[in-house]
């Protein structure tokens, strides 16, 4: 019994200490640098989302050099699962989309992508599509690498050659696609993970709606 209080006694002084800002480390875990990670990833996401409310009461966004087009829809999601959302806008069909996110204090570019098939939210929660013609079979999410720049991660079959693949890349690129064998089994189970969940939630970029979403 005695063991037993002191146990519970030790985890309510390490919640303490933690609480009122002093935190040990435990079993080789520095509580600490967990905590100012914590809090330095959530003032980053506020200050992304207030930087995105900003960018978009300009009403119109960069695509390439010298282009400009009007911002209609965008959504938030964190693409390369950091903490911190991307800001998305999406045409009305839900077939482009263009990225930026928030690096550095500022609004950052990542990329833009057109396909004919309408992105989706998966089962991974993450942006993902499908595309099936003649010639293959492709499920796949975009993310962000480690540049801030807009990255696909695709899972293919190739009809042609009867064989399964994972292909990464970046999405604005002349290169190829890097590609690699993988087994029938790899393919069903990334292909299962990246099933539809549900549409995307876009929204008309108006001053209601960035109040409204944007917070």
């Amino acid at each position: 019994m005695k063991g037993i209080k002191k146990i519970i006694l030790f985890g309510l002084l390490s919640l303490c200490l933690v609480t009122v800002g002093f935190a040990p480390t435990l079993n080789g875990v520095d509580f600490s640098s967990i905590s100012n990670a914590a809090s330095t990833t959530s003032s980053t996401a506020n200050s992304s989302i207030k930087a995105y409310k900003k960018f978009l009461q300009k009403n119109k966004y960069v695509y390439g050099p010298d282009k400009y087009y009007k911002m209609n829809y965008f959504t938030t999601l964190d693409l390369d699962k950091n903490g911190v959302k991307e800001l998305i806008m999406i045409d009305k069909n839900n077939k482009e989309v263009t990225v930026y996110t928030y690096s550095n204090g500022k609004v950052k570019y990542c990329g833009n992508m057109y396909d004919r098939s309408s992105v989706y939210i998966d089962k991974n929660g993450r942006l993902a599509r499908r595309f099936n013609n003649s010639g293959v079979k492709m499920n796949y999410y975009l993310t962000l690498n480690k540049k801030k720049q807009l990255y696909l991660v695709s899972y293919t079959y190739d009809k042609i050659e009867k064989k399964y693949y994972k292909e990464t890349g970046l999405v604005e690129s002349s290169e190829d696609y890097n590609r690699t064998k993988i087994s029938k089994t790899t393919y069903k189970k990334a292909v299962q993970k990246a099933a539809f969940s549900k549409n995307v939630s876009k929204h008309l970029n108006n001053s209601s709606n960035r109040d409204k979403y944007l917070k």
